[in-house]
């Protein structure tokens, strides 16, 4: 359970993280915002996040790679993937979040409306919470 929940969101569009970033901070949560995969290490080597709110197609390391070493770790924090691709990428790194046996939390298609961003981010709340996030869906489906 976390009191105040932290989340490290990673996105190489700055505008997009801040946006998540402020929303977070919006419905409870502690958070920062990273451009790259190398941010994220750097940001989690001085503090361990709840969740991890991650763009999946990133320029250096994609979400996919962080994914596998996340599970490598023993990772235990909460996986919420956005992309802005076609749509193909996010269920293959929800399978492979799901398959290395990390907490997924749902994903969400860039570009996406501000209800269904603050719906997901609501979710992940709750999963901090102790609320289970299996069975949870999508933004799609909010």
């Amino acid at each position: 359970m976390c009191n105040k929940p932290f989340m490290i969101v990673i996105d190489d569009e700055l505008e997009v993280a801040a946006l998540v970033q402020e929303v977070a901070e919006l419905v409870g949560f502690e958070a920062a915002l990273a451009t790259s995969v190398r941010e994220f290490k750097a940001l989690r080597a001085r503090r361990e996040p709840d969740v991890v709110f991650s763009d999946v197609c990133m320029p250096e390391q994609d979400a996919i790679e962080m994914i596998e070493e996340l599970a490598g770790e023993g990772a235990e924090m909460g996986v919420v993937l956005m992309s802005g691709f076609d749509g193909r990428h996010l269920p293959t790194a929800e399978a492979i979040a799901k398959g290395y046996g990390l907490s997924y939390i749902g994903k969400i298609q860039k570009p996406f409306r501000l209800p269904e961003l603050q719906a997901l981010l609501e979710r992940a709340a709750a999963w901090c919470a102790g609320e289970p996030a299996a069975g949870a869906g999508d933004a799609d489906s909010v």
